[in-house]
């Protein structure tokens, strides 16, 4: 248990310092060591997706998606960049599905929903019921805006400028007061990057998170997103390994998120942030049906998206596809994020977040998957 919780944490580190500082560390023998190392334990739910991704041959595929530069580099033309990479993204499929048949799942699919603790029929109703109250005025508005996929973030969060920068700490501080999480922020190592946050368990006692200047209503609810994974590795019980399922850990995150955006915003600001991750978490809906599709019928990706992504209203090239979501990270992870904020939209507006989110983590921590989170939660928040 102790070498498969150092070959995670170290993992772990590097991956981090990848995202926040570009160190070009090259993941593979770390992940090689990491899938020796949980090899005796991958039965435990928690760990069906990371015995997948430790998979010797997914993990040497995944990491050369990673890196652009196999494919021309970031300064390639996107369209140049997705046709080089779409022959590698369909083998990682191919073999994400090898190595979940080698632990007696159909498919890979299976493999994740499994490891989330769901079912893809409580799936497919989730997103269904999500994108029935989200899509039409959504793709109304994308479709009358012209937007491109190529340009749908900017489109979505760049209208929504702060009047002023916040300082990250001192948000998060009144944050976890108001949760009764304080503590957290003593396990906490912060840094400010540019680009986009994160955060992980680098040891048993210290969870780096790292945070972009607070500028505009994205950066603002991504902070409390990503301190809602600090929160839950955090309050794991002593000892147990952070086993969490990434469809999980995001479920929860998004909680927190928007638990941040009705607790610590103005009216204003609650009210931009609501539209803006609504927004996106559709988008997200619409990538894991496509998902769900594209796993079901490889042979014509181009054509699932375009199918798919012409219901959300922006114009696409079909091509993307391979740049689509989390291709490399963990495609079948995508829909966590609509079903933690189809489950945010539920409770009721005066519901006790604290409360809520105690109940969330605990549950987390526990190992209950997904369909579980959701019963508890519905029942915290005194949803009939």
């Amino acid at each position: 248990m102790e070498r498969a919780m150092d070959a995670l944490l170290e993992r772990n580190r590097l991956q981090l310092e990848n995202d926040m500082q570009s160190a070009g560390h090259d993941l593979w023998p770390a992940q090689k060591r990491l899938g020796e190392a949980i090899a005796p334990l991958a039965k435990e739910r928690g760990l069906i997706r990371l015995a997948v991704e430790c998979d010797a041959q997914v993990a040497e595929l995944r990491n050369r998606l990673d890196d652009w530069e196999n494919y021309g580099g970031v300064g390639t033309d996107r369209l140049a960049r997705a046709r080089r990479m779409r022959p590698d993204v369909l083998k990682l499929m191919v073999r994400r599905n090898a190595a979940a048949e080698r632990m007696g799942y159909a498919d890979y699919p299976a493999a994740a929903l499994d490891s989330d603790g769901m079912t893809e029929a409580f799936l497919g109703e989730q997103l269904e019921a999500f994108l029935e109250c989200r899509l039409a005025g959504l793709a109304h508005r994308a479709r009358s805006e012209k937007v491109a996929m190529e340009n749908w973030f900017r489109w979505l969060y760049d209208r929504y400028p702060l009047e002023r920068p916040m300082e990250p700490l001192p948000l998060l501080s009144a944050f976890a007061r108001k949760l009764g999480m304080e503590g957290v922020l003593e396990r906490l190592e912060l840094s400010q990057e540019p680009g986009f946050g994160c955060a992980g368990m680098i040891s048993p006692t210290r969870i780096r998170l790292q945070t972009e200047e607070i500028v505009d209503v994205r950066s603002w609810h991504t902070l409390f997103h990503e301190f809602g994974h600090a929160c839950l590795y955090a309050l794991l019980p002593e000892g147990r390994l952070p086993w969490l399922s990434q469809g999980v850990d995001e479920w929860i995150a998004v909680l927190f998120e928007n638990a941040g955006i009705h607790m610590m915003g103005d009216e204003r600001l609650r009210a931009h942030a609501l539209e803006t991750v609504r927004a996106d978490y559709t988008r997200a809906a619409v990538s894991a049906r496509f998902e769900l599709a594209l796993w079901r019928d490889m042979t014509r990706p181009e054509a699932l998206y375009e199918a798919h992504y012409v219901a959300l209203g922006v114009r696409v090239s079909p091509e993307e596809w391979a740049l689509d979501s989390f291709r490399s990270i963990d495609c079948m992870a995508i829909g966590a994020y609509a079903l933690g904020q189809r489950m945010a939209d539920e409770l009721p507006t005066q519901v006790d977040w604290p409360e809520v989110l105690r109940v969330a983590v605990r549950a987390a921590a526990e190992g209950a998957g997904i369909m579980d989170l959701y019963e508890q939660v519905r029942k915290a928040g005194d949803i009939q």
